[in-house]
């Protein structure tokens, strides 16, 4: 997804108000992401760079936003909402929007709407939230551990500059700034694109920018340039799993089909390393989707057992209440809460438990 190009107008009415008065942009835009739901007053930033912030503005009840009386140069407009990730979208006012509001943007972009902005309007740029998932992610301990010795084969292999962009593009990860992150690793992997880690470090970022099928594409060159990557296995694995909960609207086959891929993924990921905690985790959150219960609740229970991770707990806790086994379930709750007294998701899992007593108790009538 994610790969058509705004038209050329919306650089040509910037460029025009910006031969004006160089501080007469408006720049206006939207959240959107499936199946977001936004409210209004969801608070909406403008950065010059990290934490620098330069204006604020709220959305309205459709998520739309705008700043005023801005000037040209590069920004981040960041949004963060409970239950989603922080979002960072990168834009230049003033240059060329082709390059400005990303491909994300491109692809949603209204071309009727974008024809019609008046002079110095630019935009509309779309922000895309997306949910916090329950499955954890693989990434980053993967490139921690990885990172000194890419480093050390960059630098032996091509150059101390590549090596530096190759950090660059890590710690910009670790920032949040996925569209810098982007750029450089892009250009590590245009001279280095035999190296199976970078591959895999470029497919998280297209994830992250929600770039799936790149993301695929980079996830499959590290499979094919190093089978025992596990790593790329269990990334590709969790860009499947979220791809499938994002197309539960498309009906049960299509979801299907992706989950089909998930369990291919993820089965190849556990016989390749069988003491992975988290290869077990995302194989039973694969077989709980498709309704394998059996297989998921294994899964969890070995994942448990390897790292006592504490999603596995609560991934336990929904397949005994799916299957009615109300006090299997509020054990693996007690359990979780008694394990976790911090937990952000404390308050709802307290309201699964209050549920789940509930049923118990009907139950038992």
């Amino acid at each position: 997804m994610f790969r058509t190009v705004l038209l050329p107008v919306l650089w040509l009415a910037g460029a025009s108000a910006a031969a004006q008065n160089p501080g007469a942009f408006t720049l206006r835009g939207q959240i959107v992401g499936p199946p977001v739901q936004v409210s209004g007053n969801l608070e909406v930033v403008l950065e010059r760079s990290v934490d620098h912030s330069v204006a604020k503005t709220y959305t309205d009840s459709s998520g739309n936003f705008e700043f005023r009386n801005i000037e040209a140069g590069r920004y981040d407009v960041v949004v963060k909402a409970d239950g989603y990730e922080t979002a960072r979208q990168y834009v230049e006012v003033g240059n060329s929007l082709a390059d400005s509001v990303g491909l994300a943007a491109a692809e949603a972009a209204d071309p009727t709407a974008l024809a019609n902005a008046p002079p110095g309007v630019i935009g509309p740029i779309f922000v895309v939230l997306r949910r916090k998932s329950a499955i954890p992610g693989v990434e980053s301990d993967a490139e921690t551990e990885a990172a000194p010795a890419v480093i050390a084969e960059l630098t032996q292999k091509y150059s101390r500059k590549l090596a530096d962009e190759y950090a660059k593009a890590l710690e910009f990860n670790r920032k949040g700034e996925t569209g810098k992150a982007l750029e450089r690793m892009e250009f590590v992997v245009k001279q280095a694109a035999d190296l199976p880690v970078v591959r895999n470090s470029l497919g998280v970022l297209y994830q992250k920018a929600g770039r799936r099928r790149d993301a695929e594409r980079e996830y499959n060159a590290a499979r094919k340039l190093n089978p025992q990557l596990t790593a790329a296995l269990l990334n590709l694995g969790s860009l499947y799993l979220e791809e499938a909960e994002d197309s539960a609207a498309l009906g049960p086959i299509a979801t299907g089909r992706i989950l089909d891929d998930a369990l291919d993924v993820l089965e190849a990921a556990v016989k390749l390393q069988p003491d992975s905690a988290l290869a077990h985790y995302l194989l039973g959150v694969a077989n709980y989707q498709s309704s394998f219960d059996e297989e998921a609740e294994a899964g969890f229970k070995r994942a448990f057992e390897l790292e006592r991770m504490p999603p596995a707990r609560l991934m336990l806790a929904h397949i005994y209440a799916r299957q009615t086994k109300w006090t299997d379930a509020l054990t693996q709750l007690d359990a979780y809460l008694k394990e976790n007294p911090n937990s952000p998701d404390r308050a709802q899992v307290l309201e699964m438990r209050s549920k789940v007593v509930e049923d118990l108790q009907a139950g038992k009538k």
